[in-house]
């Protein structure tokens, strides 16, 4: 390795642990706990993760039905068992992952791009990267393992290496054990051999192993639990109209607002010829959208946001296909990376930022090609990559803000409210479920019902079910605890329709306000 790329890997590694090491005591955040209940089933039975029931959608459910594959669990597991679930500890576990991350994109710069460390300080940069990273979920594990399975792979193939082949097979079944999206490395590498037309023997040998150990875990569920798990996560899928295109403008969303600093969209669009372009893609969100946005009430400025956004997202689509990256094999597999998980997410997954994260190297090296051989521009890439770390870094502080409030309120104000002879329930899912919990708090589940007197503690924001009419009618509001912030950001937020985590809450990857940040209302059951 040159000593130049040496110091360019360096910077990166500074970079990674400068933005990220002052959010480590971060609060367990959204999907968190769905992190932490298999590690704890694994230190007590580590050949069942999944042997336990969990209330994450009103009602106990098996643990098997919920989750991802085990690999993370079993990586935490150590950590856990030596430092406990201590916030600060685990997230420096990650740290590790988002470095390989960062490493890996810029050895595919170097493959697919000539600016290896621009791009990969511009996934660094982005909201998607830094706000992910702050979580202990599986995303930025997987999004490590991807990009490595990747560059081994197409090294792997480059050099007729054997070795190379096996490393690269470990680590695709390693992502598909970590996220099921890692499937789609199977036809992405096949393509990427297809086109170089490789021997097929390091194909087989990557992908073969891959699959076997993907197939492991398959066989391990079908003889522990009977039937297969891929299958059951499957029931959360939705393929209705209405819920593919309210997936599809959430994800335009995340892609325009998430990703890169949204100005950096128009240096693929540099020409004056492109501004019809940009105008038809403005054009075909409002009449995508406009209905949708209405019936959910959207205001004026919360849907001239959305617009701008989304439409930044579609344009790039349109660029993407219409550019000449076609016309040659690299371009090709980076344009079905990118379309590929963008069809995968919208008809799969639901939208959120951190789904869309996956899709960002493809779309960054595309976005790199698409400007070579003009000087000028990289001083505005330059310019470009600050402005994104700077969002990346506002909106890492504000969900930092967010995440934080609920801890705060389980372990400080919580208390405040058990009184002698009385029970304290709770509802309300994520991280403030983790938290109340370990306080010794009980969720109340939707087949109970409070007695007298009990008390029940509801937040206005965090996924949680709504009350029957039955426990509707006996309820007195007492009190409201309120956590304010003069910081503007929101990542999650109904009434500012901020929808980081699920487009269920809003269209908008993060929002400006000056409203609360979370609002926990304290009732009485009176019967």
């Amino acid at each position: 390795m040159k000593l130049n790329s040496k110091k360019e890997l360096a910077v990166i590694i500074i970079l990674i642990l400068l933005a990220l090491l002052p959010f480590v005591n971060k609060a367990f955040h959204i999907d968190d706990p769905l992190v932490l209940y298999p590690v704890q089933q694994i230190l007590k039975s580590p050949l069942h993760p999944f042997d336990f029931d969990v209330n994450w959608y009103g009602l106990p459910q098996s643990m098997w039905e919920l989750t991802n594959p085990p690999f993370i669990f079993y990586y935490l597991a150590p950590a856990v068992a030596i430092f406990g679930e201590k916030e600060a500890w685990l997230h420096l576990s990650y740290l590790i992952f988002a470095v390989i991350a960062g490493i890996a994109i810029y050895f595919l710069g170097k493959r697919f791009t000539k600016r290896p460390l621009l791009s990969a300080l511009l996934l660094i940069a982005t909201p998607a990267f830094l706000v992910t990273a702050t979580s202990i979920m599986p995303d930025i594990p997987f999004l490590a393992l991807y990009l490595l399975a990747v560059i081994i792979y197409i090294q792997a193939q480059d050099r007729e290496s054997t070795p190379l082949a096996i490393f690269s097979g470990v680590l695709i079944g390693l992502a598909c054990l970590t996220k099921y999206t890692g499937l789609t490395l199977i036809p992405l590498l096949l393509l990427y051999s297809l086109l170089k037309r490789r021997r097929l023997s390091q194909t087989a040998i990557a992908l073969g192993l891959g699959l076997i150990l993907f197939g492991l875990w398959c066989w391990y569920s079908k003889v522990f639990y009977g039937h297969l798990q891929p299958i059951e996560v499957c029931q959360y899928f939705n393929f209705g109209k209405e819920a593919i295109l309210r997936k599809t403008l959430g994800t335009l969303s995340y892609i325009g607002g998430g990703t890169v600093f949204p100005l950096l969209f128009f240096l693929l669009g540099r020409r004056k010829k492109d501004i019809p372009l940009y105008l038809l893609a403005f054009l075909l969100t409002i009449l995508l959208s406009l209905k949708t946005l209405l019936r959910f009430q959207y205001i004026v400025s919360q849907i001239i946001l959305f617009t701008f956004l989304a439409s930044l997202g579609l344009f790039f689509c349109i660029k993407g296909i219409l550019r000449k990256f076609w016309r040659d094999r690299d371009g090709v597999l980076l344009l079905v990376w990118f379309f590929g998980i963008l069809l995968f997410n919208i008809i799969i997954e639901f939208a959120a930022v951190r789904y869309v994260l996956i899709l960002v190297p493809p779309m960054i090296l595309l976005l790199m090609r698409g400007i070579e051989g003009i000087p000028i521009l990289r001083k505005i890439l330059s310019i470009g990559i600050v402005l994104t770390l700077l969002l990346g870094l506002l909106v890492s502080y504000g969900d930092y803000r967010y995440a934080n409030c609920y801890r705060d309120f389980a372990c400080e104000k919580a208390a405040n409210f058990k009184e002698e002879g009385r029970k304290v329930w709770f509802r309300g899912h994520w991280g403030f479920q983790y938290y109340m919990e370990k306080e010794g708090f009980e969720y109340l589940a939707t087949d109970k019902m409070p007695i007298q007197g009990d008390l029940i503690i509801m937040p206005s924001i965090v996924s949680h079910e709504p009350f029957s009419k039955e426990i509707n009618k006996g309820l007195r509001l007492i009190d409201v605890v309120t956590y304010q912030t003069s910081f503007p950001i929101r990542t999650m937020h109904q009434k500012d329709k901020a929808g980081f985590y699920s487009h269920g809450w809003g269209f908008l990857p993060y929002a400006f306000s000056k409203d609360y940040l979370e609002e926990f209302k304290i009732y009485r059951y009176e019967g």
